[in-house]
């Protein structure tokens, strides 16, 4: 992956720097969030989203999904001030548009923006001893599971969360509906966005991840989520 970054860094640039082919760079780089993730590139993905937006402020659906990209790797780094308000202009936009896609996406980052902006699951992470960046990336672990929550309806959802000796753990409860798709969150996203795109980071990154059903009196469905409080190889160092 590491070799396409040259292709695409002079793709965008020609755009940016061509009289009216910004559109043509806002487009892909909506698209190019997971491999700025997977590469560890967020720094560069934030810069070339922040410039394509600056450069291209017409109201479009490329625009709308650069927004909600944009946004989520500042959750990523947990700055859910400048995240939250990206959220809500893409969700207006792509509302406006009719981009369904858009709009479901955006529900990730509303879920990602509440919890990090209230430092819950973070703050309870660090406070069992988590280092600051495995606390931060549970906390966007967990807000994969909010947000898939969220955009199936499911507004009076109870969030858990306690610890054992070397685990955190962290347990979503719906009152309603069901999980009925073995494959929930095992798939990477694509091309086309979808409210379980946040699950597959979800299982990304946590030890072990459990969804299922309740049975015929109680109803609803659990996500249960568990991480060691200690990375493994400062386990194994220590």
């Amino acid at each position: 992956m590491h070799a396409e970054s040259d292709t695409i860094r002079s793709a965008l640039e020609y755009c940016l720097t061509t009289p009216g082919e910004v559109q043509a760079g806002l487009k892909p780089a909506g698209h190019l969030w997971f491999f700025w993730f997977a590469t560890g590139a967020l720094m560069e993905g934030r810069c070339w989203l922040e410039r394509l937006l600056a450069t291209a402020p017409e109201p479009t659906v490329p625009r709308a999904r650069a927004l909600w990209s944009l946004a989520l790797m500042l959750l990523s780094q947990g700055d859910a001030v400048r995240a939250a308000p990206l959220v809500e202009e893409s969700r207006e936009l792509a509302l406006r548009l009719g981009a369904e896609a858009e709009v479901a996406h955006t529900f990730f980052g509303r879920g990602g923006a509440c919890l990090i902006s209230g430092d819950y699951d973070r703050a309870q992470a660090r406070a069992r001893g988590m280092a600051p960046e495995a606390a931060a990336r549970f906390g966007w672990a967990v807000s994969g599971a909010t947000g898939y929550a969220a955009a199936q309806g499911c507004d009076r959802a109870q969030l858990r969360l306690w610890s054992t000796p070397r685990r955190i753990v962290c347990e979503l409860r719906t009152p309603r509906g069901r999980i009925t798709d073995p494959f929930l969150g095992f798939r990477p996203p694509g091309p086309e966005t979808r409210p379980e795109d946040g699950l597959w980071e979800t299982r990304q990154v946590c030890e072990f991840v459990d969804m299922r059903s309740g049975d015929g009196a109680t109803g609803g469905w659990t996500i249960r989520m568990e991480t060691d409080l200690v990375e493994t190889d400062l386990v194994a160092s220590g």
